[in-house]
């Protein structure tokens, strides 16, 4: 009898315990992206898709008395494999774009040849590591995938953002843009690439992302 009566007096620390843990996942998870079912079909195997940004005219934010023009280069679509993801949050790159995702995409999809590779990111680069039965070289590997550094358009976005992992497949939309920002003091200039080619120092893609499909759901 004073067996069952002390497994009963346990259960509501072992409950508040939970509902703890649980308050502490939500709060840092915070508050769940909202969107609408993706119509259509994230397709890896597909080159990016670059378009003229003629019409887009230059955008303007403004934070931590921080003011950045981004001008947009380049209008830009991507399905691909997240094959690393780094949050970032005490460079000053960090006030726009809170993560960098190194996507693959084409040839490296196929067959599976990411899954071969070891990534990482660190500094806003991107790395990757193979052995010696991998049978392409790092040109082949730049060639079909990229570093993104992503500047969410909302915070929708940026909730939605804090959700994806590394083995996912996305879509990403927006423009690829080139940055100057200034606090009245020191004046800071990011630039994207254009191009799926080019590698080393400024070779990845600086994307202000205005939409994101993922996991069947589509976020602006």
């Amino acid at each position: 009898m004073r067996r069952k009566e002390h497994r009963y007096q346990r259960r509501p620390y072992r409950a508040a315990i939970g509902f703890l843990l649980l308050a502490i996942c939500l709060a840092a998870c915070g508050p769940a992206p909202s969107g609408q079912p993706f119509q259509g079909e994230i397709n890896i195997f597909l080159d990016p898709e670059q378009t003229a940004a003629d019409s887009a005219g230059k955008i303007i934010l403004k934070n931590h008395g921080y003011t950045w023009m981004l001008e947009p280069k380049a209008g830009y679509l991507v399905d691909g494999i997240v094959l690393s993801k780094k949050n970032y949050g005490s460079d000053w790159n960090a006030m726009l774009s809170p993560c960098d995702l190194a996507l693959g995409w084409g040839q490296l999809a196929k067959a599976g040849l990411y899954k071969k590779c070891r990534w990482s990111q660190s500094g806003r680069w991107y790395y990757w590591k193979y052995g010696k039965d991998f049978p392409m070289d790092n040109n082949f590997i730049a060639r079909w995938s990229a570093n993104n550094h992503i500047i969410p358009a909302s915070e929708n976005l940026k909730a939605a953002l804090k959700r994806v992992s590394p083995g996912d497949t996305v879509r990403l939309q927006g423009y690829l843009v080139n940055i100057t920002g200034s606090n009245g003091r020191n004046v800071y200039q990011w630039q994207s690439s254009l191009s799926r080619e080019d590698q080393g120092n400024g070779s990845c893609e600086v994307l202000y992302l205005t939409e994101m499909a993922w996991r069947g759901v589509t976020y602006k």
